[in-house]
């Protein structure tokens, strides 16, 4: 016969894998996290003329200055942050004037030039494109060495094949290098 008194068992949920997980995507600080959503919104729009035309725009812009100021006794460079602060309110007023009709290319290709509201997803297409153009190329140093030191006068074909060749072979490299694994 059972006392009054017995322990009840409680019984236990056992934990399902699926559920049991620590969220990885998710960064370690408050300030981040509740800014920025570790969510993907496949609706956003990123590659749109409004973010080819800026990206083009400040990539052009950041790049020759940097390159151009370089040479000066006193070198100053650009911060791609100037293209990130100017890139915001540039995007809204496109977002605001740009008209949103949609133009065909040969009837195989459709593109709006107005998609909608700017994205974040495009300002950070616009970022990235200047954040690649404000470095500095370094094969321009060769050629003016040659040019100055040297004395010897290079064709601006070759020097444009050079510059271009060098980049791409460090392009190539990375590209190598990410799908080999």
């Amino acid at each position: 016969m059972q006392s009054e008194t017995s322990v009840q068992l409680k019984q236990v949920e056992t934990p399902v894998p699926e559920n049991d997980f620590i969220d990885a995507d998710q960064s370690s600080y408050e300030e981040i996290y509740g800014i920025v959503s570790n969510k993907d919104d496949y609706s956003m729009p990123c590659l749109t003329f409004r973010s080819w035309l800026l990206g083009i725009l400040f990539t052009i812009l950041i790049s020759i200055l940097n390159q151009y100021l370089y040479y000066r006794s006193r070198s100053y460079s650009f911060s791609p942050l100037l293209a990130l602060i100017l890139t915001y309110p540039l995007g809204h007023f496109l977002a605001w004037t740009l008209p949103t009709k949609q133009i065909y290319i040969r009837g195989w290709f459709m593109f709006s030039l107005n998609p909608g509201h700017f994205t974040i997803k495009e300002h950070a297409v616009v970022f990235i494109m200047a954040l690649i153009a404000a470095n500095n190329v370094n094969t321009i140093d060769t050629i003016v060495l040659v040019q100055i030191v040297h004395l010897q006068p290079i064709k601006w074909v070759f020097g444009l094949f050079l510059v271009l060749s060098s980049q791409l072979i460090g392009y190539g490299m990375a590209g190598k290098d990410y799908f080999s694994q």
